[in-house]
């Protein structure tokens, strides 16, 4: 893997204890010549007509929550204006963690299995980090315009076939609500969505309201077919202000083009300290998935922690600043016999058999970045790409469409934390008496970023060569 970090990746770094982020783009193309005729809005419904984004909206990502997810980049830009239907606030719930409904989670956890089995399938030999959530919230997005054979097709793909689908987008704004409550002083986590759309295309009203209404983003129109490359550029633009940074680009000229009439956007960002900081081990043994052993930078220390052995894998669950959020480390004998058959019954077995205990541990540091095709990954078991039926989007529509499905993530874990080291005192003082568990992370592993308190999957992915 080339490693091509940015200055401001590279301070953070010394900071936090995790980076992760990931951007999904998902992209409506028309099946026709791209110099076919613009695309006319149905005289006999008028689509209402575009907002000019207001450039002193300065509300954050974590900012009130009926507020759309900020955007600078879009705000100044001379290029994009915005569109809603009858609703322009973000929903609120009440209790927004009431209305988070165990079948969502367990769809969205089992999509994240479905995907990180897909990615290891492809790449067998290769790291791996992916977001489950941030794919299949924007999948789930894609429904609320989707109708049909396309409608099932996609339900069945997340797990959603059983669920009311209202129930499902109120689920998905609830669960980003809840997971908004999760910052603090130690840890960032933001999520974000957008549309961007070709002007004058006739979006139904309905569609907009779910948009604005379930997943706080309006409808930014920009002109693919004459400034794509500006259109481009502000895509990319608001994925790294929407990461901070960390996720520079996810459209180029190959994924965007004058035929793009829809781009749909999901950004999920987190800097987190661990809740304990732990100690540079220096260099420590790793057994490479080939056999080869290697010396690898290895962090650790001697700490409290949740943890399960079970026959075929060992298990550790690390908290985050705050304790809501925590990353497990699973690492089983095989490792890709354990992963083709790891479902959400056995994580959930799992989970139910963590117990804390001291423990010794130890296990590497490592970067990651992946960029994932999943119409490759997807298509061959069930992701619709053509022929798609989006009449719960579109009033009217005389060009046919094709869907590409593209993800970029990158995860950096370290020993360090944000200001960790005033809080890390715990546990100093040890005599002859005190036993410790040593657990050494030292051969491949899966890893899976969870909130503890709905259970859901945020990130997963696997490392196989810590040194890659």
């Amino acid at each position: 893997m080339q490693r091509t970090f940015s200055t401001f990746c590279v301070l953070t770094a010394i900071r936090k204890a995790a980076i992760l982020a990931t951007a999904v783009l998902v992209v409506f193309i028309s099946a026709c010549d791209s110099s076919s005729s613009p695309v006319l809005v149905d005289p006999v419904d008028p689509v209402d007509p575009p907002v000019a984004v207001d450039p002193g909206d300065s509300s954050g990502v974590n900012g009130p929550a009926n507020q759309m997810s900020s955007s600078q980049v879009i705000a100044q830009s001379a290029i994009a204006t915005e569109r809603f239907g009858e609703i322009r606030e973000r929903r609120l719930a009440d209790d927004p963690s009431s209305e988070v409904t165990d079948a969502v989670v367990t769809a969205i956890n089992d999509f994240s299995l479905v995907l990180h089995r897909a990615q290891a399938n492809d790449q067998p030999d290769e790291n791996a980090v992916a977001s489950g959530y941030s794919m299949a919230t924007a999948l789930s997005f894609l429904r609320a315009g989707a109708a049909g054979a396309t409608d099932s097709e996609l339900a069945n793909l997340l797990a959603q076939d059983a669920i009311d689908e209202t129930s499902v987008h109120r689920s998905f704004n609830a669960l980003a609500q809840t997971l908004a409550t999760r910052n603090n002083e130690e840890l960032v986590l933001n999520t974000a969505n957008r549309i961007f759309a070709q002007p004058d295309l006739p979006l139904k009203t309905g569609f907009l309201d779910i948009a604005t209404g379930e997943y706080a983003a309006p409808v930014t129109e920009v002109d693919f077919a004459n400034a794509t490359q500006p259109a481009i550029d502000l895509i990319n633009e608001w994925a790294s202000e929407q990461t901070d940074g960390f996720i520079k680009e996810i459209a180029n000229n190959t994924n965007i083009t004058e035929a793009t009439q829809v781009a749909l956007l999901n950004a999920i960002f987190l800097d987190a300290a661990w809740q304990q900081q732990f100690d540079d081990l220096s260099e420590q043994f790793f057994t490479v998935a080939n056999g080869d052993i290697k010396r690898v930078p290895t962090f650790g220390g001697e700490r409290t922690l949740a943890r399960s052995v079970e026959s075929d894998v060992t298990v550790v669950d690390i908290p985050y600043a705050g304790g809501e959020l925590s990353m497990m480390i699973m690492m089983p004998d095989d490792l890709a016999s354990f992963e083709s058959t790891f479902s959400v019954a056995r994580l959930n077995s799992i989970v139910s058999s963590l117990q804390s205990v001291r423990v010794a541990y130890s296990m590497p540091a490592f970067e990651i970045e992946s960029l994932l095709d999943a119409n490759k990954l997807l298509e061959p078991i069930g992701l619709p790409v053509q022929d798609l039926d989006l009449s719960d989007m579109f009033d009217s529509l005389d060009q046919e469409l094709e869907l590409t499905v593209q993800q970029k993530a990158r995860i950096e874990v370290d020993q360090n934390g944000t200001r960790a080291a005033a809080v890390t005192t715990v546990g100093v003082v040890t005599t002859s008496v005190v036993q410790f568990e040593e657990i050494s992370i030292d051969k491949p592993f899966l890893y899976l970023l969870r909130d503890t308190t709905t259970g859901v999957i945020l990130f997963s992915g696997r490392v196989v060569d810590p040194s890659l």
